[in-house]
C-alpha cells in the first residue's frame, strides 16, 4: 500500500551482509499483503544529509526492526541507527530484533563491541584523527550516543538502559520462522498507540451516541471476543486493514437499506454510519505524518508539499487527519455512475465556459489553459482570484469592486479564518499534466504571493499506488451519502 495509510515499520540491517539481505527479502515477501508500509534503509548508498533524515525518521518510529549480524555491528551508519532508535526508550516495546545467522547470538558480545567502538572513537577523534574525519564517518557526539546505547560508562549520559540488557529480557527471532510473528507485532505495536490516541475520542464519544440498531449491528460485525463498549469497539475497528474496515460498513449500510423501516429511519442510521465512518478516517494514519504535515503547512514560506498519495480522495483524508476534523466528500451521480470528490475544504477552479458537466476534471481545463498562450495563463489567475473572492470573501451582492479590492477582501476573510483555527483550504495541484514546469510555477508563485494560507498539494503516488487506493475507496462511495455540490465557504 505504500504510506498513504496505516503505520510503517522501518528495517535496519548492514547491506555488506548477504544473509541480511536474504532476511530483508523475506520479510518483503512476509508484508507484500499488508497494509503496513515496510520501510527498508539504504544506508550505504545515501548522502550523508539524506541519511540524517533517515536517522530522525528512525529515532522516532514506533516500530523498528533490526537485524543483526557481525557486519551490523562493525558497521557505524547501523549502531547510529540503533542508537537513535534506542535514545527514544521503551526499547523492548519499539524495536523487533531479528538474527541474520540462527547461530549469531549477544553472549559474551558486550565488551568486545564497546571495545571496538572505543578504538573507533580514538581512532577518528584522538591525537591524529583522519582528515575531515566528521564529514567522512562520525562526529564524537554520534561515536559516543553508540558507546553510551551499547552500555559504555559516560557520567554525563542521559540513555538509562542499553539494548544487550533490553534484548537479552526476550530471545531474538529468526527468519522465516518469525515472519507470521513480526507482521502480528509490527500491526499490535502500531495499533497500541493509535487505538489509544485521543484523535480516536470523537469517534468513541459519537459511537456511544448512536442508535442501539448501529451500535447493536456493528457488535454482530466484530469478533466475539470484543467486549461490548464504545472503546473497544473503535480500538478493533482501529486494528483491522482498511479494506476490511470498508467492508463492514458497506454491509451494515446495505443490510440497513434492505430492513422494513420507516425511510426516516433508514436515512438517520446510514448517517450515523457515514458520520462514524468520516471519524474515523483521519486518525487512521501513521502518527508521525499528522503532527509533521502540520508543521509544514503552517510554514507559509513552503510553496508546494508533496504528499505520499495518489487520488485525491486520500489526499482529503490526510488533510481531515491534519486539521483533526472530519472529512468531507462529495458524491455525484452522473450516468448512473457515483464518483466521490474531496468536498468543501478543497478549491476547485470553475470549468472553462460554465461547463454544466458534473463530472468535468476542473483541474482539466486548468491544465489545458496553462498550457495554452502566456495570456491564457493570466486569464486562469484572474478567473483563480474572482473564484476565490466569490468563494471565500462572501462579496456584498450588487457592489463592484475593483480586482485589488476583491483580492484584499480575499486576503482578510482567509486571515479571519486561519486566526479562528477554521480547517484551512487546499488545493490539489495536477503536477503531472502536459504543461510547462515554468506556468505551473507562475501559478504556484500567484496563489503563494497572495493567498499563502492556502496549501497546495501535489500527489506523489505511482500508477500501483493509484490503483491500491482506488481499490480500497470502491466501497467507500457507496457509504458517504450522495451530496449535492458544496461551496468552497465551510
Amino acid at each position: 500500500m505504500g504510506v498513504s495509510f496505516g503505520g510503517t515499520a522501518y528495517v535496519s540491517y548492514s547491506r555488506r551482509d548477504e544473509a541480511a539481505h536474504r532476511v530483508v527479502t523475506q520479510l518483503q515477501e512476509a508484508f507484500k499483503d499488508e497494509w503496513v508500509d515496510l520501510k527498508v534503509d539504504i544506508n550505504e548508498v545515501r548522502v550523508r544529509e539524506s541519511f540524517d533524515e533517515f536517522i530522525k525518521e528512525i529515532g522516532d518510529a514506533d516500530c523498528v526492526i533490526v537485524i543483526f549480524s557481525e557486519n551490523y555491528f562493525s558497521s557505524f551508519y547501523c549502531m547510529l541507527e540503533l542508537a537513535n532508535a534506542l535514545k527514544k526508550g521503551d526499547t523492548v516495546k519499539r524495536i523487533f530484533p531479528v538474527f541474520a545467522d540462527q547461530m549469531y547470538r549477544f553472549d559474551g558480545s558486550k565488551e568486545h563491541w564497546i571495545r571496538h567502538w572505543e578504538a573507533v572513537k580514538n581512532d577518528w577523534h584522538g591525537e591524529n584523527p583522519p582528515n575531515e574525519s566528521e564529514k567522512v564517518f562520525g562526529s564524537l557526539a554520534e561515536c559516543e550516543l553508540i558507546l553510551q546505547q551499547l552500555g559504555a560508562n559516560f557520567p554525563d549520559s542521559l540513555c538509562g538502559s542499553n539494548f544487550f540488557d533490553d534484548f537479552a529480557r526476550r530471545v531474538a527471532a529468526t527468519i522465516p520462522a518469525c515472519n507470521e510473528s513480526l507482521v502480528d507485532w509490527v500491526k499490535e505495536t502500531y495499533f497500541h498507540r493509535i487505538s489509544n490516541s485521543p484523535n480516536f475520542d470523537d469517534a468513541r464519544i459519537y459511537l456511544g451516541r448512536c442508535s442501539e440498531y448501529v451500535r447493536s449491528t456493528l457488535r454482530i460485525k466484530t469478533p466475539k471476543d470484543i467486549p461490548d463498549n464504545a472503546n473497544d469497539q473503535i480500538a478493533y475497528l482501529s486494528k483491522i486493514a482498511i479494506p476490511d474496515m470498508f467492508d463492514i460498513f458497506f454491509k451494515m449500510n446495505k443490510e440497513v437499506a434492505k430492513e422494513h423501516l420507516p425511510e426516516d429511519q433508514i436515512r438517520q442510521y446510514q448517517h450515523e454510519l457515514a458520520t462514524l465512518l468520516n471519524k474515523l478516517l483521519p486518525a487512521l494514519f501513521s502518527p508521525a505524518t499528522l503532527p509533521q504535515l502540520r508543521e509544514i503547512c503552517d510554514c507559509e514560506e513552503v510553496e508546494i508539499i508533496e504528499i505520499p498519495h495518489a487520488t485525491r480522495v486520500s489526499a482529503e483524508l490526510l488533510m481531515a487527519g491534519v486539521d483533526q476534523r472530519e472529512a468531507s466528500f462529495i458524491v455525484r451521480e452522473s450516468l448512473n455512475k457515483r464518483q466521490l470528490y474531496p468536498g468543501r475544504y478543497n478549491l476547485r477552479l470553475p470549468p472553462e465556459g460554465g461547463s454544466s458537466s458534473p463530472t468535468q476534471d476542473i483541474d482539466d481545463d486548468l491544465a489545458n489553459q496553462l498550457g495554452q498562450k502566456s495570456v491564457e495563463v493570466n486569464k486562469v489567475l484572474s478567473r483563480c482570484d474572482q473564484y476565490l473572492f466569490q468563494g471565500v470573501a462572501e462579496p456584498e451582492p450588487s457592489t463592484d469592486y475593483t480586482p485589488e479590492q476583491s483580492r484584499i477582501l480575499t486576503q482578510d476573510a482567509l486571515a479571519d479564518k486561519k486566526e479562528l483555527e477554521e480547517p484551512r483550504l487546499y488545493w490539489v495541484l495536477s503536477m503531472s499534466r502536459e504543461v510547462s514546469q515554468e506556468r505551473w510555477d507562475k501559478i504556484i508563485r500567484h496563489i503563494q504571493a497572495y493567498y499563502p494560507q492556502i496549501v497546495l498539494l501535489s500527489l506523489a503516488g505511482g500508477f500501483d499506488q493509484e490503483r491500491t487506493e482506488k481499490k480500497f475507496f470502491t466501497k467507500l462511495k457507496h457509504i458517504i451519502p450522495t451530496n449535492n455540490p458544496t461551496s468552497i465557504t465551510p
